[in-house]
């Protein structure tokens, strides 16, 4: 559900999925005991426009620049780690 929001999309899921998930706002959560219409329909009326949603996923701790830093830095410290046999 992260990569389809970092993609810009809607998304219409489960209200068993926490609301943390919910990072760009553009979820909507709708209960497993709606009929499969109230589905299609919710599904239906989203909007299928992609939306620039990168800053509010960077606020949500979320920045693959900043993730591919901290991985590196990571595999520096801990190379030696990694090469015992």
């Amino acid at each position: 559900m992260i990569e389809a929001q970092a993609a810009g999309l809607r998304c219409v899921v489960s209200d068993s999925i926490t609301r943390e998930a919910d990072v760009t706002g553009r979820v909507d959560f709708v209960s497993l005991r709606e009929s499969p219409q109230v589905w299609v329909d919710k599904i239906l009326a989203s909007t299928h426009e992609h939306e620039d949603t990168s800053e509010l996923l960077r606020k949500s701790g979320y920045d693959t620049a900043l993730m591919a830093k901290w991985l590196t830095q990571y595999y520096t410290d801990h190379a030696s780690s990694f090469y015992h046999v």
